[in-house]
């Protein structure tokens, strides 16, 4: 249709449209069910949400050279960041978590790399000390809108078209991400584009 086409084909993300976002995803394309070994991939992604009442997220990507496996995911709602007494009796945080998913899917490699919102750099220098190797994610587009709404609406293009081209597939158990590319819609009640930010309704992960 002609939104679909000024999004994917001129680039212009900032045409509004209803509906679902990712209407790329199917379920039947896009979701597997067997568990892969990690040594079958080139390396391993820790993609990483902060929250709190609303819920963080980690998403385990595997990379197969351009092609990706989401493998694991985890979503909660106010689970402590770091605090080096718990861990040492062994209670779960945000930073003991990421580091058992780590040690889980990259045991013949180096560390995962980790890509975070940037909206919290205290928690990146966080996971840094604690030897979780993290950087911002880095995918602004050029525009004339804030850094942040230029991040969602790349994200979205990205995604959109790795999803198109069959280059993105999620593990069944990944029941959260799967739910967020068939929810994850449009917000048909806003005002206009000017506030970019609240054109879309969603959960974190899948931009």
């Amino acid at each position: 249709d002609t939104v679909r086409r000024k999004q994917l084909l001129e680039g212009n993300w900032l045409v509004q449209q209803e509906g679902q976002v990712f209407d790329e995803f199917d379920p039947a394309i896009h979701v597997f069910d067997e568990q892969p070994d990690p040594r079958i991939f080139k390396r391993i992604i820790l993609a990483k949400d902060f929250g709190w009442t609303a819920p963080g997220c980690t998403l385990v990507i595997g990379d197969l050279g351009g092609r990706f496996m989401v493998v694991d995911e985890l979503y909660e709602e106010r689970l402590i960041f770091y605090d080096a007494r718990m861990e040492e009796t062994g209670q779960r945080t945000w930073v003991s978590e990421d580091k058992r998913r780590n040690a889980k899917w990259s045991p013949h490699q180096p560390s995962a790399q980790g890509y975070c919102d940037p909206a919290e750099p205290d928690n990146l220098t966080r996971f840094q000390r604690a030897g979780i190797r993290v950087s911002k994610h880095r995918n602004y587009g050029a525009g004339e809108f804030d850094e942040h709404a230029r991040s969602v609406l790349s994200g979205i293009r990205t995604m959109s078209a790795l999803l198109h081209q069959g280059r993105v597939h999620v593990l069944s158990k990944c029941a959260n991400l799967a739910s967020e590319f068939e929810n994850y819609v449009w917000d048909t009640t806003a005002a206009g584009i000017q506030n970019v930010q609240s054109s879309l309704i969603g959960s974190p992960g899948a931009d």
